[in-house]
C-alpha cells in the first residue's frame, strides 16, 4: 500500500504510462487482468494458477518491458517502507455476523423445491414450488416463506402490501437462492423487479434471500437485481454475482439492514430519488469489475433525508460511496471505507479508488440554469467514519455546499476540497473539524484557493500525524507548520501536530 499522496501519484501516473505501452506494443491477452490491481485476499488456488499464466505470458512477449516494471516497483517498494508505517485507529463496531437468515414472521404460503404449483400453498405438507406462484397468490399480510435451496426464477413483482400487513418474502432457517440462470446457464436480463417504475409495488418486506446472477445490464440504479419501492423494508440479504448493480433503492422510507453486496458487475448498493431512507449495518464489497466509471461501492443521487450508518465499503473498483448529484439533508457516520482500487482502462480515463465523494449537493437545482428564488437546500454531514488506505483521496467534497466533514479518522488518506465549472454549484458553508489525519492531509484546489473569505469555511480543531509532509496543501502552497497556516489562512487556531 502506498502511505503518502505522492506514492499514489506517482503510482497512477506511472499505470497510465506503463499499460497502455504495453498494450500498444503486444496487444493484450485474452482473459487479460490488470497486474496493477492484484488478487483479492478472497482469491482461490483456480485465481493464482490464472495470474501465473498470465503473467508467464507476458514475460514470454515482453521481458523488457517486464523489467521495467520490476525497477520501478521496486523504486516505490523502497519509498514506501521508508515512510513511517502508522498505527491504525480501531475500526468501528459490525455485526459479528451477518446475515442472519431468520424467519420474521409466521409464514402463511409456503414454498419448496419439492413442492407444487397445483398445491394450496397453505401449509408446509403443500408447498408451491416456485415463488412467481406464491406472490400471485398473495394478499396484503401474507408471509411468503421459501425453504433452503435454489430457485430459478425471474420475477416480476406488481402487488403492494400496506403499511399496516406488508408483503413479506423469506427465508426459512437455511438459505434460499433466487438465482437469474436459464436452465441452459445464460442469465436472465432481470431477476427480481417491479413491474412498472412509475407505480411501483408498496411495503414489501424481503428477509434473508441471496439474489445471484442476474444479468442486469447497464449503468444506473435501475440496473439492479433488486429495485425497491415506497416503503420496502430488506433485512438479512445478499445480492451477488449479478451483471450489473446488486440493490437499487427507489422510493420513500425505504429501510436496508445487515445486507451484504458483493461481487456485482457495476456496483452494490445505490439509490436515487428517496426521502426518508435509512441503510444501516451493510456491505458493498469487491464490485465494478467492469470498471465501470460510475461503479463501485454504489452512488445516491437527489437524496432527501437519509442516514447511512455502520456501513462498510471496501475492495471496490471506484468510489466506494458516491453521494452525486442534489443530495440534501444526509448523514454518513460510523462507517469503514477503505481499500476502494483505481484501474486503468484502454483508451479511457482511469477508474479513481476513492473512499467518500460529496458532489454537486447541499442543493436542489439544475446545472448550467439560474438558481430558483427559494432553491431547497440541506446539509451533508460526514461524521465518525473510518477512511483509509483508499488509491486515491480519502473523502472529496466537489462544488457541494453546506457540507460538514467531522471527527472522521483517516490513515494514508485526504480530505479533498475541489470547486470550479458547475454552476451555480460551488463549495460555500464548508466545516472540517476534529478530523485526525494520519499518513495524510488536506487538499484544496479550485477556484476556491483564490476567494475563502466569501465561502464562510470553518476549519479548525483537527490533527495532523504527517511527519516531514505539508499539513495543508492550498492550491500550489504547502503548509508544514500550524503557524503558517494560522498566519496566512486564518485556519486551525484549535489544531495540534502529533508525533
Amino acid at each position: 500500500m502506498l502511505h503518502n499522496l505522492g506514492d499514489r501519484k506517482l503510482f497512477r501516473s506511472y499505470a497510465s504510462a506503463i499499460v497502455p505501452l504495453l498494450f500498444t506494443s503486444f496487444g493484450p491477452p485474452a482473459n487479460w487482468k490488470s497486474p496493477l490491481i492484484g488478487l483479492p485476499a478472497s482469491a482461490t488456488p483456480q485465481h493464482c494458477r490464472m495470474g501465473l499464466t498470465l503473467t508467464v505470458r507476458y514475460m514470454n512477449r515482453a521481458r523488457l518491458t517486464l523489467l521495467s516494471l520490476m525497477v520501478v516497483g521496486a523504486v516505490l517498494t523502497v519509498r514506501t517502507f521508508s515512510v513511517m508505517n502508522p498505527v491504525l485507529p480501531p475500526r468501528p463496531a459490525v455485526p459479528s455476523t451477518f446475515p442472519t437468515s431468520q424467519p420474521s414472521a409466521v409464514p402463511t404460503i409456503f414454498v419448496g423445491p419439492a413442492g407444487r404449483n397445483t398445491n394450496t400453498g397453505r401449509t408446509d405438507r403443500q408447498s408451491l414450488a416456485t415463488l412467481a406462484r406464491a406472490i400471485d397468490l398473495a394478499q396484503p399480510g401474507d408471509v411468503i416463506q421459501l425453504q433452503p435451496g435454489t430457485y430459478y426464477e425471474s420475477i416480476v413483482l406488481s402487488k403492494s402490501g400496506t403499511a399496516e400487513k406488508p408483503i413479506t418474502i423469506q427465508a426459512r432457517s437455511g438459505t434460499a437462492f433466487i438465482d437469474g440462470l436459464n436452465a441452459d446457464k445464460t442469465k436472465r436480463k432481470k431477476l427480481f423487479v417491479e413491474a412498472d417504475r412509475k407505480a411501483r409495488p408498496r411495503y414489501i418486506t424481503l428477509a434473508g434471500l441471496t439474489f445471484r446472477n442476474a444479468d442486469d445490464g447497464g449503468e444506473g440504479n435501475h440496473n439492479a437485481a433488486v429495485r425497491t419501492g415506497p416503503g420496502w423494508h430488506v433485512q438479512d440479504c445478499v445480492f451477488e454475482m449479478n451483471g450489473g448493480g446488486g440493490l437499487g433503492i427507489w422510493g420513500n422510507d425505504v429501510v436496508v439492514e445487515r445486507c451484504i453486496a458483493q461481487d456485482n458487475a457495476r456496483y452494490g448498493i445505490g439509490g436515487t430519488g428517496s426521502h426518508n431512507l435509512l441503510v444501516r449495518d451493510c456491505i458493498s464489497r469487491r464490485n465494478n469489475r467492469k470498471k465501470d466509471s460510475n461503479g463501485g461501492g454504489g452512488k445516491f443521487t437527489r437524496l432527501d433525508g437519509a442516514v447511512i450508518e455502520n456501513y462498510q465499503s471496501y475492495d471496490n473498483i471506484g468510489v466506494g460511496i458516491w453521494f452525486d448529484a442534489y443530495n440534501i439533508n444526509v448523514v454518513l457516520r460510523g462507517c469503514e471505507i477503505h481499500h476502494n482500487r483505481t484501474a486503468p482502462r484502454w483508451n479511457k480515463p482511469a477508474v479513481d479508488g476513492d473512499g467518500v465523494w460529496l458532489e454537486i449537493s447541499g442543493m436542489v437545482a439544475e446545472e448550467g440554469e439560474p438558481l430558483p428564488p427559494q432553491p431547497r437546500t440541506g446539509a451533508l454531514i460526514a461524521e465518525n467514519n473510518f477512511v483509509h488506505d483508499n488509491d486515491a483521496e480519502g473523502i472529496l467534497v466537489y462544488a457541494s455546499l453546506n457540507v460538514t466533514v467531522r471527527n472522521n479518522k483517516l490513515a494514508n488518506d485526504t480530505i479533498y476540497l475541489k470547486d470550479g465549472g458547475r454552476d451555480p454549484f460551488s463549495i460555500r458553508n464548508l466545516t472540517v473539524t476534529g478530523n485526525s489525519f494520519t499518513g495524510g492531509n488536506l487538499i484544496v484546489e479550485g477556484i476556491a484557493v483564490k476567494d475563502r473569505q466569501d465561502r464562510n469555511f470553518l476549519i479548525d480543531g483537527n490533527i495532523y500525524r504527517t511527519p516531514g509532509s505539508a499539513l495543508i496543501r492550498w492550491g500550489s502552497t504547502d503548509y508544514k507548520s500550524l503557524d503558517s497556516v494560522q498566519a496566512d489562512l486564518g485556519f486551525e487556531k484549535k489544531g495540534a501536530v502529533e508525533p
